[in-house]
């Protein structure tokens, strides 16, 4: 665990690097910024400040982690292996923006996740998040991409993939970014 009020910071050598089982953070007075590609640990949960005024989050891993809950502003998680959410119900992201950058799947599918805008590079791999309300995509590169939410879905960025599956439970899907490129729609 590691407890901080102010920004919390690594430097960049193999030598700095954070491994664990699982990282807890909590930082209510500043950003997270953990981007030493050479972080290896099973389970990260981050709490960057209060709900109100929540703090940028970066943390970037040598392969794929469990999301124990995390609950930031701008959130960057680059990593090189399946992501997904620990178990229970605290496994939720909260943020005004998620990108990620992955060389492996992206499996977010926490019905309390909710975020603004969704940015995500897995080029090849299955890509699948829910959000608990309306969602902006920023660009999605995967193979098969699957997007639930329970409100407006639009985009800024192309979505491509071998296939998209979309779920809306409240709200419109406006998908029209003349780049979007999938094999299949659903």
């Amino acid at each position: 665990s590691l407890t901080a009020n102010g920004l919390l910071t690594q430097g960049g050598l193999a030598s700095d690097r954070i491994s664990a089982g699982s990282l807890s953070i909590a930082d209510l007075g500043g950003a997270v910024v953990l981007g030493n590609p050479a972080n290896n640990v099973a389970s990260l949960a981050v709490n960057a400040g209060a709900a109100s005024s929540p703090h940028a989050v970066t943390y970037a891993d040598a392969d794929g982690f469990s999301v124990g809950g995390i609950l930031g502003s701008v959130i960057s998680l680059p990593a090189k292996g399946l992501l997904t959410p620990a178990a229970g119900g605290t496994a939720r992201i909260l943020g005004s923006s998620l990108t990620v950058t992955n060389t492996g799947s992206v499996v977010l599918d926490n019905a309390s996740n909710d975020v603004g805008t969704l940015a995500v590079a897995a080029s090849g791999q299955p890509v699948t998040f829910t959000d608990s309300s309306g969602l902006v995509v920023d660009g999605i590169t995967g193979s098969a991409i699957k997007l639930s939410v329970a409100g407006p879905l639009t985009q800024t960025g192309a979505i491509r993939g071998s296939s998209l599956a979309v779920t809306n439970t409240a709200g419109p899907v406006t998908l029209e970014d003349a780049a979007n490129d999938v094999g299949s729609l659903s």
